[in-house]
């Protein structure tokens, strides 16, 4: 058991590292394309949730389709609750536009998982609307940040010229798929010495945290760098991502969800951090400190409440 608990640790870690070798190739690519730094972070936060779409498509493999959801869910309170709440405390504050219009389709789709399961499946309807409007909210960010238009290079020239980042971004894919793959095997087997733990609950609390490390990377990294719409847009990029991966594996699978308390708990913590992250997009243009320890406090009452209902 130790030796397993040992080897789960290590997995996430190459996880994140594999994965932050992807965000690297991509960040050059867009410095290199010229593209819009808030539509750089959205995409880049598709490429951040590769750990997500890997623990996704390795549960399906394994029938433990409970452990992705769990992550899918407990991801979005990672993302806001924990990581956004945290740099916001321990960097003061960053400045938005402040308009509904850019933050409420987000938050919104956001709050689609946690609605479509009320009836205790995300089935193939359900599929197709987070699907679709995955791409509708994508499209509708791209169209409201409009990104400057670069010369265009020659192309062969330009294929060249990134050639060397799209070869670390394979390497880093194969690597994050193969970390994934041995982190679904690796805790089943440690499951079954714990048959009463529900799998929802350990992609809930576990996997959440370890598959959004890229994500904690990205923000330290853009914080330091002070480029804090980065991070911003990172967290929200990959939050929306999280809803594409629920689409996509409805679609395989009708993922079921157990109407318990623990939903309840996640669903009130999920729709109660949005809130907070929505209002305070429009307030006085700025994320504050005071905002971020609301989000923390969020977080930190949303594990005590899935430990008392567990």
């Amino acid at each position: 058991m130790p030796s397993q608990l040992f080897l789960l640790f290590v997995l996430f870690f190459l996880l994140a590292k594999a994965a932050d070798i992807i965000i690297v190739g991509i960040r050059e690519i867009s410095e290199k394309l010229k593209v819009n730094l808030y539509v750089a972070g959205i995409m880049l936060g598709f490429f951040t949730s590769l750990p997500e779409m890997s623990i996704a498509w390795s549960a399906l493999a394994s029938r433990a389709v409970s452990v992705s959801s769990g992550n899918l869910y407990g991801g979005i309170i990672v993302l806001f609750g924990f990581i956004l709440g945290l740099s916001l405390v321990a960097n003061r504050n960053v400045r938005t536009d402040g308009r509904w219009r850019s933050i409420l389709p987000i938050t919104l789709y956001l709050a689609l998982p946690v609605l479509l399961a009320l009836d205790g499946v995300l089935g193939a309807i359900d599929s197709g609307i987070l699907i679709l409007g995955y791409f509708a909210v994508l499209s509708y960010t791209y169209l409201h940040h409009e990104p400057p238009v670069p010369a265009r290079p020659n192309h062969t020239q330009a294929s060249e010229t990134i050639a060397p980042e799209l070869m670390t971004i394979l390497a880093g894919l194969m690597g994050v798929f193969l970390a994934a793959q041995l982190i679904v095997r690796t805790t089943i087997s440690i499951l079954a010495f714990y048959p009463a733990l529900p799998l929802f609950s350990v992609g809930l609390i576990v996997y959440a945290l370890g598959t959004n490390l890229p994500e904690i990377m990205v923000s330290i990294r853009s914080w330091r760098a002070n480029i804090r719409e980065l991070s911003i847009s990172n967290l929200l990029g990959s939050a929306i991502t999280n809803g594409l991966i629920f689409g996509a594996t409805a679609f395989v699978m009708p993922t079921p969800i157990a109407r318990d308390a623990q939903y309840a708990v996640t669903g009130v913590a999920i729709i109660g951090i949005l809130a907070v992250v929505t209002l305070a997009y429009h307030s006085h243009k700025n994320f504050s400190r005071i905002e971020g320890y609301a989000l923390l406090f969020c977080y930190i009452a949303f594990l005590l409440a899935s430990y008392l209902v567990s």
